[in-house]
């Protein structure tokens, strides 16, 4: 690339992680660049890449400066990463990268810095090897800030090193095909047309892995609204949640409209979306009109306020694809390590618990609903669920808390794909309250019970599937455990039993959760 060309490309980036550093996402960031096709890559490259790295290059940096940065120079800083990355994973010479950015301190006028981003670049290459392994031997957290790396190995002592290591590397590019608007078979020749390599996947026709990242609005079809771009686990949400047509579905927290567009796609066409942010939700409307997608209704509003959007009519399903964290999602969004506190994990529970307690009275009986979160963060998952569960118990209700693993065996002579014996183990506690000692228990048939001194530290065991020490037998094929907390409407105290009438209480199991056995 030219020079005028590369240090429009670089001052981009710079541009990104100064307004990721003042508190915007990295999405919006990028949305504001005057940028295209291969040019808009590189600079996502560069921007990505430096906040993926942004710990470690901090770090990286540090020795061979005299001094800390002064808040005023953080485009300084925001330079010397962005060199620094390109030099560690880019296939440029290293003077031609070091001549670039050196040259950048002109364009961000502070000539000054001239000298310091020259020593320090070119200190860095004489040293790189030391420097390196000094990083790796000291990288304790995997690249991630302290409070999140405490939280992943508590909560997945064996796997957390493949979760940051996951966090850690480039997204790969997922597409969802709109069936609507071309085939299957026509759209994957459309790609090999174009040079791209498409994985198919068992789970689902439509959708496609593309190792080598492109410029979405380079993919063929691209405005012709025969594909989107979303990742494998949010194509799942409207697999799971199957809407049918003639289907009264309610999207409750809509945007940026990936999940809307699929339930459209998937045959809902009686579908109420919603979002709080007006802003957020005319990319929803720009997203479905890009795809000619019709059936939709579109409001600004807040989910956990049914009086001022609900008619009163029950859903057959509602998707609830809540706020969190988003710490299952940082290798596509990795600004998230930088932006997110420990503060923001008790803010997505609370926010959660209104939304759930809110949207259940609008579900049909026997309806479905998807409780959906990115994060990984086993107190979003669970905590959020499970908010009601502390206000019936501490009214002296027992609830029972049954864990349920099932599995597939192969049957004798079954020569059909999916025959099999279905194999079920259970176990079975109940929960109490002690109000005269302020204790929760959890009994165990045959054991003595376990006594908790505070709520959360009940919830916590609770959310440990893989201590829930089921007699799965040793070599069974990987299945599914099932979390269900059984309310007997009939025991609840007259206020609550009217709450449970009246908000459609009819399901055996108000509160479920899932997840792999290992």
């Amino acid at each position: 690339m030219t020079n005028v060309k590369g240090d429009r490309i670089r001052l981009a980036a710079v541009q990104v992680l100064l307004a990721v550093a003042a508190g915007q996402t990295l999405d919006d960031a990028m949305a504001e660049l005057d940028l295209a096709g291969g040019d808009r890559a590189i600079a996502q490259w560069l921007a990505f890449g430096a906040l993926r790295e942004a710990l470690l290059l901090e770090r990286l940096s540090s020795p061979l400066l005299q001094k800390p940065w002064r808040r005023r120079d953080a485009d300084v800083q925001a330079l010397l990463h962005l060199a620094l990355f390109e030099l560690r994973h880019g296939q440029r010479p290293a003077f031609a990268v070091v001549n670039d950015w050196v040259e950048m301190t002109a364009a961000i006028h502070k000539a000054w810095a001239r000298g310091l981003m020259n020593a320090v670049l070119r200190r860095y290459l004489r040293e790189r090897e030391a420097l390196e392994g000094r990083l790796r031997a000291d990288d304790l957290d995997l690249g991630h800030p302290a409070w999140l790396a405490q939280r992943l190995r508590a909560a997945y002592p064996r796997q957390w090193p493949e979760i940051a290591a996951a966090n850690n590397a480039e997204a790969p590019l997922w597409l969802r095909i709109n069936r609507r608007r071309v085939t299957v078979a026509a759209y994957q020749e459309a790609l090999a047309a174009c040079g791209l390599q498409a994985e198919a996947v068992d789970w689902d026709a439509g959708a496609r892995l593309l190792r080598a990242s492109v410029p979405v609005t380079e993919l063929p079809g691209w405005r012709e609204g025969w594909v989107s771009v979303q990742d494998g686990a949010a194509q799942q949400a409207a697999l799971i949640l199957a809407p049918r047509a003639g289907e009264r579905i309610l999207d409750a927290c809509a945007a940026p409209g990936g999940k809307t567009a699929h339930l459209l796609e998937a045959g809902a066409d009686h579908l109420l979306a919603l979002d709080r942010s007006a802003v957020r939700l005319q990319r929803v409307a720009e997203t479905l009109q890009r795809l000619d997608l019709h059936g939709a209704d579109l409001r600004a509003a807040d989910a956990a306020e049914p009086r001022r959007w609900w008619d009163g009519q029950p859903f057959d399903a509602i998707l609830l694809d809540a706020p969190c964290t988003g710490t299952g999602v940082i290798r596509r969004h990795p600004d998230i390590r930088l932006r997110r506190q420990p503060a923001d994990v008790e803010q997505a529970v609370e926010a959660q618990r209104r939304l759930l307690e809110a949207l259940w009275p609008c579900l049909k009986v026997g309806g479905r609903l998807l409780y959906a979160t990115c994060s990984v963060l086993s107190a979003q998952i669970v905590l959020g669920k499970l908010a009601l569960l502390k206000e019936i118990l501490d009214q002296g209700v027992t609830l029972h808390w049954v864990a349920e693993a099932e599995w597939r065996e192969p049957a004798p002579f079954a020569f059909l794909p999916g025959v099999g014996v279905r194999s079920r183990v259970q176990r079975v506690w109940r929960l109490h309250y002690y109000p005269l000692t302020n204790q929760y228990a959890l009994l165990d048939n045959g054991h003595e019970p376990q006594l908790f001194a505070h709520w959360a530290a009940l919830i916590a065991v609770l959310s440990e599937v893989r201590d829930l020490r089921l007699p799965v037998p040793h070599g069974a094929p990987r299945g599914a455990v099932a979390l269900r907390v059984y309310v007997d409407v009939d025991a609840l105290p007259l206020p609550l039993r009217l709450r449970a009438l009246l908000g459609h209480w009819k399901l055996e199991s108000e509160w479920t959760s899932s997840a792999v056995l290992p």
